[in-house]
């Protein structure tokens, strides 16, 4: 498994909030390759680091990310960086157009935005909510989805294991 230096020197070890530059994620690679919809609203809630989004926009999907960290939204500084640690030659330009950035509470978003979404993803994020939050998000979700949408959700345990 490659671990970039930001993970190893990260004080936020274990709580899979930030980007991880060449680490493998078989589930979210698998949800990419065998369920992502190239055309319709796709979006990725506390999607901030673009470990999905990245790889969605590559295979030619426009998606949505939304994240209340402002500084996981610098697509350009983390596509670089992807680009320097992981050796990879992506066309940062090229994505740049297919990925819309929103800073902003997830819950928030959801509660505004009159969008309806034929994908949503929402991965390392739910098992920072408390009970209460869980059941806000999962109503305030389906409420986004078309009637064939997919969600695609990992990370989830108990809050107060976190405490």
């Amino acid at each position: 498994m490659f671990i970039s230096e930001e993970r190893k020197k990260s004080p936020l070890k274990g709580v899979g909030i930030q980007y991880i530059p060449g680490h493998k994620e078989e589930f979210i690679d698998y949800l990419i390759n065998k369920y992502l919809p190239i055309s319709g609203n796709i979006l990725d809630l506390g999607g901030g680091g673009f470990r999905f989004a990245i790889p969605a926009s590559l295979k030619g999907a426009a998606i949505t990310v939304v994240d209340k960290d402002h500084s996981s939204l610098n697509l350009m500084g983390i596509g670089k960086k992807v680009n320097k640690i992981g050796k990879l030659n992506i066309d940062l330009k090229k994505i740049k157009k297919l990925i819309t950035v929103k800073t902003d509470d997830i819950f928030h978003y959801l509660k505004e935005t009159n969008i309806s979404y034929d994908f949503i993803s929402a991965f390392r994020v739910i098992h920072l909510f408390s009970p209460k939050e869980i059941d806000t998000f999962f109503s305030l979700v389906s409420k986004k989805m078309n009637k064939d949408s997919l969600f695609a959700i990992s990370a989830i345990t108990l809050y107060d294991l976190l405490k």
